[in-house]
């Protein structure tokens, strides 16, 4: 098990919000120009989002390239309340990426952010637009070993097992490059 140094980054204050809504778990991807500032800038997005409030962030961990991407990416995820129904949030996650020039089109493609929906409390979606819980997270080491570091105890409401109980990816062929926090006032 390899893992890298422990930086810290610095995210700037937000101003305070208590938002009273639903908890979610969002995972964020990053393979193309300058990762930790494409992460950074879809924290940022969130954070300023009336209706949302960042709870809490994973470490930061670099993986192997998946399908047709070509470079290593930089993974995490990070809790979130929101106000945002399932299908707002995902127009939000969405226009976002657009901020960050993702470029959509072919599946799997190295990108400069990727936004995704994991866990939206314990509801379960299905329409043809949006699947939550996300189809394939159990199947995704670079999504859960992030989501279990900050929701170990969340229960899939597929499944009603827990985050770490579904998780079995070894952190082999990933490691940790640092961790973002929130600068308190």
């Amino acid at each position: 098990m390899r893992h890298g140094p422990q930086n810290s980054w610095r995210l700037p204050s937000c101003p305070y919000k208590n938002i009273d809504g639903t908890t979610v778990l969002i995972a964020l991807g990053s393979s193309l120009g300058d990762r930790k500032s494409n992460l950074r800038l879809g924290i940022l997005h969130l954070m300023h989002d009336h209706n949302s409030q960042v709870i809490s962030l994973s470490s930061v961990w670099q993986t192997a390239p998946v399908g047709a991407a070509k470079k290593p990416f930089y993974n995490m995820c990070l809790v979130l309340r929101t106000r945002n129904q399932p299908h707002e949030l995902m127009k939000l996650l969405l226009s976002i990426e657009r901020k960050c020039d993702r470029l959509r089109g072919v599946h799997w493609i190295d990108r400069t952010l990727d936004l995704d929906i994991i866990l939206y409390g314990s509801q379960i979606v299905t329409t043809e637009s949006l699947q939550i819980p996300h189809p394939r997270m159990k199947d995704r080491a670079f999504v859960m070993l992030p989501a279990v570091e900050i929701a170990r105890d969340w229960k899939c409401p597929n499944t009603l097992d827990s985050l770490g109980v579904l998780n079995v990816h070894s952190t082999t062929g990933m490691w940790r490059v640092g961790q973002f926090v929130i600068a308190t006032l």
